[in-house]
């Protein structure tokens, strides 16, 4: 057995409130980030936390949001050199979301995948819930009065909100793609929104139509700032630029750029003077506000910095990581507060072995797609292109290329050598949950949280849109070698075959949620399982070929057939990896080793080597099989 692999978990999506800062007003500031963002016991398992606001009217609390599970935590001490207790810990069901705090601290505000705003009081007593939006709602904002909340989300609108749960006013209408950035001007009168159709817009809150209400950015919208005084706002998007506007719509200078690929944070110092931007550059740039720098660009991270605080009597501040897994302190001078702090290890989600086996794909939580050899040697720089968890990977029948697909909504095929060579394909509404190619890659699956399947060309052109393809997330997807048949299993149960023109072909109930189906290699057949841990086998038109395969009852997250179809593997929640021969000559082989779910396998090409992959213990491993010993 040979274990090599141990990622490191990142400081997954630290988002903060759009176009807002954290003023800390404790008299050790810098101490009260660097405790707050990190020190905080895990339960179970590690935190992933996507979004922490602090509260405005206590600087010693903040509220969390654990992507992992939508959880909400509020967590505070009594003092800054206190230990952190928690508060609170509920299923928020804020997955991919954001929170925010009222102003005087007594509310928490949710939102999530599942369309709807929830209200908290500080105990987890659920308030009210806020429902008017169709899809994702990625951003909310409380007014700074408290009187009301924003939000944006992935129908396009802008809503505001009573905090009695009731509508104010009508939806804003005029976005043409998801929104993704909002802000709160600091009196409260005006609404900035901004996302995906490259656009700002301005509302006024009373109702009343603005002189210019729509700003062209020119490039897909991340974040947004006001300025401490109101009379500007910042953009920063996928065009790697920052741009200040008046509130009349007029430019103020040329774009600020030189942050990478991405800006995702920008925020306006508390004294308003100079502006700070975090993109995938992993450095903080500081600009004055006539487009000077105000002071050379601090280098913080490896990968992008995706989150920052200030504390402005000290004017210190506090720097998130993307990718490295780090949270870094700093002084006003930019030199580092004590060393960088690291968060847990990574959970593997994804895995694809080539089938000449010798290049293992590995993915996670922490946004990376990585390539080894068996032998545990890393091939090349890890590869930084999805912008959240990377939920799923598949290899061509040739090995020549692999596709990847995630939590960010996003497909992308890659050469063996990692070259990205299609994508990002982006179409789902929400995050893809599998993906899979035919074996030559002229055709792409992918399956998404929305119930949708999709067909994708080998250039990345949509072929066919399965809008309803199943009632629910659809969790696995399969093409057949010859790129004729396609199969979808879902969270509703049912495991669906379809022609590449996307007519149904069979539908069949299996009974529990599947996580994977898997196509046998001569196309004939396929395999699919789920969360009952029992494995079924069926011909083309949902007739099943054999008797049902059982392990001990545990969930099975994978399965994979041996090169000449006579074996079959399964990883699953037990920890273990089952392989059964088809032929029923022996009982099957179990290997164990794995800490927890083991959420990956994959045969070698000699049909001997077997990779699997272990959900939390972040780790690869290679068995060897003879006369059915491991």
């Amino acid at each position: 057995m040979n274990e090599f692999l141990r990622f490191r978990r990142v400081a997954y999506g630290l988002c903060l409130a759009a176009g807002s800062i954290l003023f800390l007003t404790a008299p050790k500031a810098q101490t009260l980030v660097n405790e707050a963002i990190v020190r905080v016991p895990a339960q179970g398992g590690p935190l992933t936390p996507i979004y922490v606001t602090y509260d405005p009217a206590d600087p010693y609390t903040f509220a969390l949001l654990d992507d992992a599970d939508g959880r909400l935590m509020l967590w505070t001490r009594p003092d800054p050199l206190g230990e952190f207790t928690k508060l609170l810990d509920i299923d928020a069901n804020a997955v991919n979301g954001s929170a925010a705090l009222s102003p005087d601290g007594s509310m928490i505000a949710t939102s999530g995948d599942d369309s709807v705003i929830r209200l908290w009081a500080r105990d987890g007593a659920l308030k009210s819930e806020l429902k008017g939006h169709e899809g994702p709602i990625r951003r909310i904002a409380f007014s700074p009065t408290g009187e009301y909340l924003a939000s944006a989300g992935w129908d396009k609108t802008v809503r505001l909100w009573n905090l009695d749960g009731t509508p104010r006013g009508e939806p804003r209408l005029g976005h043409t793609a998801w929104v993704r950035a909002i802000a709160v001007s600091p009196d409260g009168k005006v609404v900035a929104s901004a996302g995906w159709d490259k656009t700002i817009r301005l509302w006024n809150v009373d109702g009343s139509k603005r002189k210019v209400d729509a700003l062209q950015h020119g490039a897909r919208v991340e974040s947004l700032a006001f300025s401490p005084r109101g009379d500007m706002l910042a953009s920063g998007g996928d065009d790697g630029a920052v741009k200040l506007w008046r509130m009349d719509g007029t430019p103020v200078g040329e774009p600020l750029t030189g942050h990478g690929t991405w800006v995702w944070s920008v925020y306006f110092s508390p004294d308003g003077e100079f502006l700070a931007v975090a993109g995938d550059d992993g450095a903080v740039h500081f600009w004055n506000l006539d487009g000077t720098r105000h002071s050379e660009p601090l280098r913080a991270h490896a990968g992008s910095v995706s989150v920052m605080a200030f504390a402005p009597q000290t004017g210190a501040f506090v720097t998130g990581g993307y990718y490295d897994g780090t949270v870094r302190v700093w002084n006003a001078d930019h030199s580092a507060v004590g060393e960088p702090l690291r968060a847990h290890d990574a959970w593997i989600r994804a895995m694809a072995v080539s089938p000449d086996g010798t290049i293992v794909v590995t993915a996670g939580d922490d946004g990376t797609v990585r390539r080894w050899t068996v032998s545990g040697q890393q091939i090349g720089a890890p590869i930084f292109a999805h912008k959240a968890w990377v939920s799923s990977a598949s290899f061509t029948a040739n090995g020549a290329r692999f596709a990847t697909a995630g939590y960010d909504g996003a497909v992308r095929v890659w050469s063996r050598n990692g070259d990205l060579l299609v994508g990002p394909m982006l179409g789902h509404t929400g995050r893809v949950e599998s993906v899979a190619l035919s074996a030559t890659g002229n055709m792409i699956a992918s399956g998404g949280a929305d119930g949708s399947v999709w067909l994708w060309s080998e250039g990345g052109e949509s072929l066919k849109t399965l809008t309803d393809a199943h009632d629910g997330p659809v969790t696995a997807v399969a093409v057949s070698p010859d790129g004729a048949t396609v199969v979808s299993g879902g969270k509703d149960g049912h495991v669906r075959v379809w022609s590449k023109a996307g007519e149904p072909v069979a539908d069949i109930a299996q009974g529990e949620p599947i996580d994977t189906v898997v196509f046998a290699p001569d196309g004939g057949s396929f395999a699919a399982s789920g969360e009952a841990g029992v494995i079924a086998r069926w011909d083309l038109a949902g007739k099943p070929t054999g008797e049902p395969l059982r392990n001990d009852g545990a969930r099975v997250r994978a399965l994979a057939f041996a090169p000449d179809g006579g074996s079959l593997a399964a990883a699953g929640d037990d920890g273990a990896v089952w392989i059964w021969q088809l032929n029923g000559a022996s009982a099957p082989t179990v290997m164990r080793g794995h800490q927890a779910a083991a959420s990956t396998v994959g045969f070698g090409a000699d049909g001997i080597s077997v990779i699997s992959g272990g959900f939390y213990d972040g780790r690869i491993r290679e068995w060897r099989i003879r006369g059915g010993q491991s």
